[in-house]
């Protein structure tokens, strides 16, 4: 009897150990990211999302809200996924230094006889509108400083768009760029500064809910 109580014990004792280890185990391979919300909307309501990540084959969700401000991770994770309503677009971009969440309109251009007219939205460097020549078969951007987008007659080559836009004044400019696709009327977009000061674009044609 007594050696089946010390052997009871014994047990009870190294399921205990088994416990610790495995909840150290498990915390050793956790990381807390940092999230970084950058809302351009006007009306900027509280949005809610799940992002997916992908880890070994293995994939799990997190749901967050636009007051988040970290998240717990798998050690080694990738994003997967973004789900979130259509009455917005994000890019999100996920490195060792956290989560970037860009929110903007998800809008339809309007034109406007000279001009192509976006929504106004808040702390944006530039707008843009993305369309597509026929006569060379490629897409172009037109750049202005305010939601008034004037239509070009000249659209302009360079190697970097995004660098010439350092320099961008009251005047608006096209550049083509690489894409290559039909597209049926323009779509809208924004430049934006990113936390690590550079210009990014923000386009709904590519970003409704883009991964970088």
């Amino acid at each position: 009897m007594i050696q089946h109580i010390k052997n009871s014990g014994i047990f009870l004792i190294n399921i205990f150990a088994v416990i610790i280890i495995s909840m150290l185990f498990s915390c050793s391979f956790k990381e807390t990211k940092q999230v970084y919300f950058y809302d351009y909307r006007i009306d900027d309501k509280s949005i809610f999302m799940t992002l997916g990540f992908k880890l070994q084959g293995r994939i799990y969700q997190r749901k967050i809200s636009s007051d988040t401000k970290n998240i717990k991770l798998n050690v080694g994770s990738e994003l997967f996924s973004i789900e979130h309503d259509s009455k917005f677009c994000t890019k999100v971009i996920s490195n060792i230094n956290g989560i970037d969440i860009y929110i903007f309109p998800n809008e339809v251009v309007k034109d406007n006889h000279g001009f192509y007219l976006l929504n106004e939205v808040k702390n944006v460097y530039a707008y843009f509108i993305e369309y597509y020549d026929e006569n060379t078969g490629k897409n172009y951007y037109i750049f202005s400083k305010d939601n008034s987008v004037e239509k070009q007659s000249k659209i302009n080559y360079t190697t970097n768009y995004l660098n010439e836009l350092q320099e961008l004044r009251d005047k608006d400019i096209a550049y083509y760029n690489e894409d290559v696709q039909v597209l049926a009327y323009p779509y809208a977009g924004y430049v934006v500064r990113g936390r690590d000061g550079t210009l990014l674009l923000l386009s709904t044609l590519w970003d409704n809910n883009s991964i970088n």
